[in-house]
């Protein structure tokens, strides 16, 4: 019986212990059923990147680089065509086909048509410019299917023929081939032509090209003429020495004459 109550006893506070525990652990899984819930927070995606610039082609720098439009480039510079040339490269919608004549076309210019290209107003040498663009790209194949006239993005046009590779740009007044492409990527073209464009609109009628003049033609050589360098003599000069001759003899026979009547009479 001595050992029994004791035992009894641990028993008991064994009991005492885990009903407590377990109550403690219930109220904390309450406590935690009935806590506020906060909504998870989600860090924000990251921002697409922008799209990069598109890539417009400066003209003049293409020009420039060439290196064999300089007098197109001095025509250019500081005019109104100039930025509406960029202007159109940058529509990439769009975009540009220019005919640059070189510097030896200018060179070759008529010396008519350069005396009217330096007499030009403002107007009309803008009108010049814009002759030799179209606002439109145009690679070379493409000029097999066009038909003419094509505008120009001045008031003017002029036809396009394409004869297999060659293609060749009429005015009315000069005929100017493509000779090379500078540069062809979409949307920008820029070919080289070994002709100014001239519009008839504003240089008028073909200037007729003259005639040339004939060479002298010198009289061929008497067949008597004397080989020794002394020049031949004409038939009317000959015929005055004749007469001049007949003369004298007639004076010497007078004389003659005179005198031998003069001696039959002395005798």
């Amino acid at each position: 019986m001595e050992f029994v109550l004791p035992i009894c006893i641990l028993f008991m506070l064994a009991n005492v212990g885990a009903c407590t525990e377990v109550r403690d652990v219930g109220t904390h899984i309450v406590s935690l059923a009935n806590a506020p819930v906060s909504p998870l927070s989600l860090s924000p995606a990251p921002a697409p990147a922008p799209p990069p610039a598109p890539h417009f082609v400066n003209i003049t720098d293409v020009l420039q680089q060439a290196g064999q439009f300089k007098t197109f480039l001095s025509l250019l510079k500081g005019s109104q065509v100039e930025n509406q040339l960029q202007t159109q490269a940058n529509n990439t919608q769009q975009g540009l086909s220019l005919f640059a004549p070189s510097d030896t076309a200018f060179a070759s210019l008529r010396r008519e048509y350069k005396a009217m290209i330096n007499k030009l107003t403002d107007q009309q040498k803008t009108s010049l410019l814009e002759y030799h663009a179209v606002p439109t790209f145009y690679s070379l194949g493409q000029f097999q299917s066009l038909s003419s006239p094509i505008s120009t993005m001045g008031p003017y046009k002029f036809n396009v023929s394409a004869f297999g590779a060659q293609v060749n740009m009429s005015t009315g007044l000069v005929n100017a081939p493509i000779s090379s492409s500078i540069f062809s990527q979409s949307p920008v073209a820029v070919y080289e032509v070994d002709k100014v464009l001239l519009p008839e609109e504003i240089f008028g009628l073909p200037i007729p090209t003259p005639a040339p003049t004939p060479e002298p033609v010198s009289a061929p050589e008497s067949a008597m003429a004397p080989t020794d360098g002394t020049s031949a003599k004409s038939p009317d000069s000959s015929s005055d020495q004749s007469d001049a001759a007949y003369k004298n003899a007639f004076v010497i026979h007078s004389v003659l004459l005179m005198f031998g009547v003069f001696q039959v009479l002395l005798w």
